[in-house]
Order: structure tokens, then C-alpha cells, then sequence
């Protein structure tokens, strides 16, 4: 009877122990122990940026506008990313990523590759903002700049690792039983979501705001949105090491994340009217994402071995080069945006005739 007594309280005591209502303390432990401390630290200034963000946005948009978290913020979310790269450099290097599963320990490629997401979140939120805006398109040197962040991004996307859905969704051992199918669920969604966010919310409303086509409150909108991404590329490293450290289960830490980008859905259905009324540019996102995806059908095998794999992504980039020529010229006054339209015609046409 003694035995039956104790069991329960035995069973619970490792639930108990890395529960953080257990200990008053437990955010003094996370945020300033010795380990990581410069991470650590950052991480906490990160997350009162955050918050203090969102107050401001809903409270006080006007200033939330003017103030230095449009840029700090995003900055900092880029520094947290260099210092997990410097500290976490023990982390197994390898293409499953580690985070679509509540097995496998994080990938150190994974940590590194979000270098890149979070640069151009950054470059994201620098380009939507006027006081910036003016002199990345004015500036001979910056101008520079402009067009390889809103056209040429993924060219040098191999300055850090990338990981792999594919290569998290084959193994058989970075998932406990009871959770398996529900991380091949969520894992296809969060793929199917990077595929629409890389094109639309990454080059799409770039490219709007390369033609300056966005107004005042459809850039506010246009925030809102960015804040869901920060969570989303920043925030979400941290709900690792609080699912990691016992703090919240596998499911919720994910379904947390998922309800991150998700939300981005909502600024994007306030955002309408920029789809229907910029169509062609719509289009050409289209064009290059379906090119992108699956333009190593269009290829031989002997051509494709020659630009480096099985999905060699050249013409998707040799659009995005067209892509920012043809803008480049909208922009310019050299003709107007039905030239869109009409290499856009062209472009579908001659894709049916070499597939048909």
C-alpha cells in the first residue's frame, strides 16, 4: 500500500520539477544563467521588443511608425540568429532540421539557415518603412542593394546551410509513436505554407513595394503582418528551448508556432485589394514559384546534372532575372505595367507549347 501511495508522486515529480510555476524563479534561470549568456540576454530583450511592439502598434500606431523597433527589433532577431550560430556550433549538422519533430535535437544547419530567413524578414521591414525607403531607392550604392534583396535573394541563399521538410518526414526515429501522425500532418502544412510565404509575402509584396504601390494603411496592414512573421522566425527558436527544457509539450510549442504564420492569413485577407488589383504582378509570382517548383520537368536529366542536382532551381531565377528587368522599366516610365500582362500571356503560351 506504501508502494501504490508513492508511485503517483514519484510518476509526477520530473513534470513537477520543469514546470515553471514550480519556481517563482525560473525565468532568472533561463535568461541569465552563465551558459549562452549574450544569447540568453538578447533573447530577453528580443521578446520585450516584441511585446512592446505589438502595444504600440495597437495603441499607438503613429508612433509605433516613427519609433527605432522597426528597425531594432528585426536587427536584433538577426543577431540572435549569429549568436546561436557561435554558441550552438555542437549541434549535430545534419538536413533534418530537428524542429518538425519531438525526438530529434535541433539541427545546427537549421540554426545557421535562419540567418538568412531573419535577414530578409529585416530587409522586410527596412524597405516598408519611408524613412528608409527614400534612400534604397535614390542611392546609387543602395539601390544596388535593393535589387538583390527584392529580386535576387535565393541567389545567394547558399551562403549557409539548408535543411530539408523531406529529410524530417522520411525519419522513422526523430518522432516518439504517439506523435508521428501528427507531425506529418503539421509538417506538410508548415511546407505548403514556406512555398506561399516565399513567394507572396516574400517577393509579391516586395515587388509592390519596389513599384511603390502601397499606400499608407495597407502598409500599416503591412506591418501587422511582419510582427505574425517575427513570431513566427524569431520567437519560434525560443518556444524550441521551452519545449526542449520541459516548459511546453511538442504539440503545443508547434501548434504555437503554426498559429504564428497561420495569422498571417489575416493581414493578407485585408491586403485584397492588392491582389486584385496588381493581377499581372500577381502572375509573375506565379510564374516564378510553378517555375521554381517544378521547372526541372521541363529539363533533360543530362541538363539538370549539369546545373547541379535533381531540382536545379535555374529557370525559377532566370525569371526572377526578366522579373526585375521588366520592372526595372515599369519603374523607370519606360512602358507601362499591361507590358506585364503581355509578357505574362506570352511567357504561359510558350510553356504550353514546349509541355503540349
Amino acid at each position: 500500500m506504501k508502494n501504490d501511495q508513492e508511485e503517483p508522486a514519484k510518476s509526477l515529480a520530473p513534470f513537477i520539477k520543469r514546470t515553471p510555476y514550480a519556481n517563482p524563479l525560473w525565468p532568472i534561470h533561463l535568461f541569465f544563467n552563465k551558459k549562452f549568456t549574450v544569447h540568453r540576454f538578447l533573447g530577453l530583450v528580443y521578446l520585450v521588443q516584441y511585446l512592446v511592439a505589438w502595444r504600440m502598434y495597437l495603441t499607438d500606431y503613429e508612433g509605433f511608425a516613427k519609433s527605432p523597433l522597426i528597425w531594432a527589433m528585426p536587427l536584433n532577431g538577426v543577431v540572435q540568429a549569429l549568436s546561436a550560430t557561435y554558441y550552438f556550433s555542437f549541434l549535430p549538422k545534419k538536413a533534418d532540421p530537428g524542429y518538425y519533430s519531438d525526438r530529434s535535437a535541433l539541427s545546427y544547419d537549421f540554426v545557421k539557415e535562419n540567418i538568412f530567413f531573419s535577414s530578409i524578414l529585416l530587409w522586410q521591414w527596412v524597405y516598408y518603412c519611408p524613412t528608409f525607403y527614400g534612400p534604397l531607392t535614390t542611392g546609387r550604392v543602395l539601390t544596388v542593394v535593393e535589387h538583390a534583396f527584392v529580386f535576387l535573394p535565393y541567389f545567394f541563399r547558399d551562403l549557409v546551410p539548408k535543411t530539408s521538410f523531406r529529410a524530417s518526414m522520411k525519419s522513422d526515429t526523430n518522432k516518439t509513436e504517439g506523435n508521428a501522425y501528427f507531425f506529418f500532418i503539421v509538417t506538410h502544412v508548415t511546407k505548403l505554407f514556406y512555398l506561399w510565404a516565399k513567394w507572396y509575402i516574400g517577393f509579391f509584396f516586395n515587388y509592390l513595394r519596389y513599384l511603390n504601390l502601397v499606400n499608407d494603411n495597407q502598409r500599416r496592414e503591412m506591418y501587422r503582418l511582419l510582427l505574425f512573421s517575427a513570431f513566427a522566425t524569431t520567437v519560434s527558436m525560443f518556444l524550441h528551448t521551452l519545449k526542449f527544457k520541459g516548459y511546453m509539450g511538442p504539440r503545443t510549442a508547434f501548434l504555437t508556432y503554426m498559429a504564428s504564420y497561420l495569422a498571417t492569413f489575416y493581414s493578407i485577407v485585408r491586403l485584397y485589394t492588392l491582389f486584385l488589383g496588381q493581377t499581372p504582378l500577381v502572375g509573375i509570382t506565379l510564374v516564378a514559384m510553378l517555375l521554381n517548383r517544378f521547372g526541372h520537368l521541363l529539363v533533360g536529366k543530362n541538363c539538370l546534372a549539369m546545373l547541379g542536382g535533381e531540382r536545379a532551381p535555374l529557370l525559377g531565377q532566370a525569371w526572377q532575372l526578366v522579373t526585375m528587368g521588366l520592372l526595372l522599366g515599369v519603374r523607370s516610365g519606360y512602358f507601362g505595367m499591361e507590358m506585364l500582362s503581355r509578357v505574362l500571356i506570352a511567357t504561359v503560351c510558350a510553356f504550353g507549347a514546349w509541355v503540349f
